[in-house]
């Protein structure tokens, strides 16, 4: 739930229901997030989704549309199951006119200590076994690829050097382990004070 309360603020935040929206790696959940926009297109690679609004096997890292074809790109915890996270998101800056919005997990310290106690996942096979897919919708269990601000800064700007992004970030945090009250009130003073240390992140790249 939370996941989704962070998701559905930032839809509201950046975007209009008058705007034509590409929804990559689609499942219920934005669907559910998308229902009151009309102009919006879903697709996954995956061939299992049985959702029929949502258009099935097709990559993020080779979408079939045409440079500029949509206003907004929008993804949701999907771009850590390609095997070309790089490529995903510039896929998505090609088609899209004005921004791209992808929300993911973030490269942070909690995140970095909590996989090395097996708390999180380094590699994905949780997603194995719920039949939710690994690495480019095989059996493969993906690894989670986690992202820094500078990292999509350089990934962004060695793109096309030429023209001018702006970069809007806002964070989140929603951690399986963070049930137990203590721990609740635990980072919630860690993040009081450490605001960017969260471990969901959500990347605004405006084009023009």
């Amino acid at each position: 739930m939370k996941r989704f309360n962070f998701y559905k603020k930032i839809v509201n935040k950046y975007l209009k229901k008058n705007y034509h929206i590409l929804v990559v790696g689609a499942g219920q959940i934005d669907v559910d997030i998308f229902k009151k926009y009309k102009n919006v297109i879903f697709t996954n690679v995956s061939k299992k989704t049985e959702l029929n609004k949502i258009k099935n096997k097709i990559l993020m890292q080779n979408l079939p549309y045409h440079d500029e074809r949509f206003d907004y790109v929008v993804t949701h915890a999907s771009i850590h199951h390609s095997s070309k996270p790089h490529l995903a998101v510039l896929e998505m800056l090609r088609v899209a006119k004005i921004g791209v919005i992808f929300i993911e997990s973030r490269d942070c310290l909690i995140t970095r200590f909590s996989c090395k106690i097996g708390l999180s996942e380094e590699y994905e096979f949780s997603a194995i076994s719920n039949n939710t897919g690994g690495v480019d919708d095989t059996n493969i269990p993906n690894f989670v690829y986690r992202w820094t601000e500078r990292e999509v800064f350089k990934l962004v700007n060695s793109y096309k050097p030429l023209n001018k992004y702006r970069i809007y970030y806002d964070y989140d945090y929603d951690f399986k382990f963070s049930k137990n009250r203590f721990i609740k009130i635990v980072l919630w003073i860690f993040f009081f004070i450490f605001r960017n240390q969260k471990n969901l992140m959500s990347v605004f790249i405006k084009k023009k």
